[in-house]
This record gives C-alpha cells, sequence and structure tokens, in this order.
C-alpha cells in the first residue's frame, strides 16, 4: 500500500475514535445530567415530606396551646396554611363522625350500604359479612334484616385492626375510597356524630331514622355528646380521636398525609398517634 492510502486509513481510524469519543462524552453528559435530576427530585421530595409532616405538628401544637373557641382550627374545612415558602391545606375531622367497624350498632351497617346504593337485600349481605366477622351474628343467620341485626350482640372484642381489611371481606373489595373514608376503628361509638358524621355516614343515620331501625332515632342519638362539643372548641377536643390532612397544593407533585390522633389532655403526652402515613388520594370533608 502506498504511502497515501496509509494515511488516509489512518485519518479515517482517527476520525472514528473521535466520533466515539464524542459518543462517550455525550452519554456521560447525559447521565450525569439524569442523575443530577433525579437527586433534585429526590431532595425535593424530602424537602417536601417534611414539609407536610412539620404542617402537621404545627397545627396540633395550635390546638394545644389555645382554649378559646374562635381560635379553634375549623373542623371539615380545609385551611391554609403557609411554611417555609409551600403553601398546605389542612383539613381536621372527628373519628366519631365516622362508623367504627368494632363498636357500631351491627344494625348501622345495614342502613350504610342500603343509604349508599345498594338494594336492602344486598346491604343486608354485606351487613352480615361485618357482623359475622365482629362475631355479633351467627354465619348461618337468615332472618329478615332488622329482626337479624336487632338480635346481634355487641362486639366482645376489636376485630377490625384497620379500616382496610373491610376490604377483604366478601363483597367488599371493589368498595370505593369515599366510602372506606366513612369508616373507623378508633371512636368506640356506636353511632357516629350527626354533625361530625361524613356525608356517606349521614346518609345512614337519616335512612336508619327513616326506616324506624332498631324503633329509636339515629340523629338525635348522641344529642348530649353533641351539646357538650358544639362550640368546637379545642378544650371540647381533649381525649377525642381527631383525622388530620395535610396536603401541599404549589408543589409539581401534589401530596398528603393522614394522621389519626388522641388528644389526650395530659402534660406528660400531649397526643396519642395511631396512624400517620401519605395519603394516595385526598378526600372530600364536606358536612351534609
Amino acid at each position: 500500500m502506498n504511502r497515501g492510502g496509509e494515511s488516509g486509513v489512518a485519518l479515517i481510524a482517527v476520525l472514528w475514535l473521535v466520533v466515539l469519543l464524542t459518543l462517550l462524552a455525550t452519554a456521560v453528559a447525559t447521565l450525569t445530567v439524569s442523575h443530577r435530576r433525579v437527586v433534585e427530585r429526590y431532595a425535593e421530595a424530602v424537602q417536601t415530606d417534611l414539609t407536610i409532616d412539620s404542617a402537621t405538628r404545627v397545627v396540633l401544637l395550635r390546638i394545644l396551646s389555645s382554649s378559646q373557641a374562635e381560635h379553634a382550627w375549623p373542623l371539615g374545612e380545609p385551611r391554609s396554611l403557609n411554611l417555609l415558602g409551600r403553601q398546605l391545606n389542612v383539613t381536621i375531622t372527628r373519628e366519631a363522625g365516622r362508623i367504627d367497624l368494632n363498636a357500631a350498632d351491627p344494625q348501622l351497617f345495614l342502613a350504610f350500604f342500603a343509604a349508599n346504593g345498594w338494594s336492602e337485600r344486598d346491604a343486608l349481605a354485606l351487613a352480615r359479612e361485618i357482623n359475622v366477622r365482629r362475631g355479633t351474628e351467627a354465619p348461618s343467620g337468615r332472618s329478615e334484616p332488622q329482626e337479624t341485626l336487632a338480635r346481634a350482640a355487641r362486639p366482645s372484642g376489636a376485630l377490625f385492626h384497620s379500616v382496610g381489611e373491610l376490604r377483604l371481606l366478601p363483597g367488599l373489595s371493589g368498595l370505593s375510597d369515599e366510602l372506606m373514608d366513612s369508616f373507623t376503628v378508633y371512636s368506640h361509638m356506636s353511632v357516629p356524630l350527626p354533625s361530625a358524621a361524613t356525608p356517606a355516614a349521614y346518609r345512614a343515620l337519616a335512612w336508619a331514622d327513616a326506616k324506624n331501625l332498631g324503633e329509636h332515632s339515629w340523629l338525635d342519638a348522641n344529642a348530649s355528646v353533641e351539646t357538650a362539643t358544639s362550640n368546637n372548641s379545642n378544650a371540647s377536643w381533649s381525649r377525642e380521636v381527631l383525622r388530620v390532612q395535610t396536603c401541599i397544593t404549589n408543589d409539581a407533585l401534589p401530596r398528603c398525609d393522614r394522621a389519626v390522633i388522641r388528644l389526650t389532655g395530659a402534660a406528660n403526652l400531649l397526643a396519642q398517634v395511631f396512624v400517620w402515613e401519605r395519603e394516595a388520594k385526598i378526600f372530600s370533608a364536606e358536612h351534609p
């Protein structure tokens, strides 16, 4: 091969080497940028989580430090809070407005499903599944709805450890998040407070009243309790279980925290935390 041909081959080899080095440098630069973005997003997510957690703690401290009704955090209504340059919405609701899976009157489950879209027959079947799980009804029971549920005994133990277990029962796996939000395992009340009830729980109480279920008034069942807490003062929340939903709004990835907390009223232990978790969806806290 002549010298000119050798020079051409060498030039082509050098050009290929330059191309490969350029591609390698581009790949490294791209990976560096991608890695930086991942780190930035992770850092932003951590900061968001800390901001939401801090906001929940700030709200609880405000509640615990104020005993005047006019300074009480409004129940069931989102309230804006600015913290660390972030805008958050905080909603506080009372677990007393939800149906306790362990302590609720057995007839209330029939009313709940019948008032929220199921036929009375299907509602009875679903109510029976819950009451069988609680031990308040025999699996083979085949009586009429009111007769069967009225004879059921009060639950002897907390067989539901979380509301999520409700979806493990036959026929309830597809229960919507909105309806799931109407249940609790923390209130220990046989009948929820109408004034604090979620829309679905309130519909259940109204249905039970309309059907004269149990031959007593469900909407007036806790009238004395409601009178004692009607001013919504922070002092009246002592020893009560509250649900605090904190959502960050001015963020690229909206997030919410859900905390279920009992205000103990004790100086050495101000609050007892049952749940503190990231929430997948935002539930409506509107009252009927």
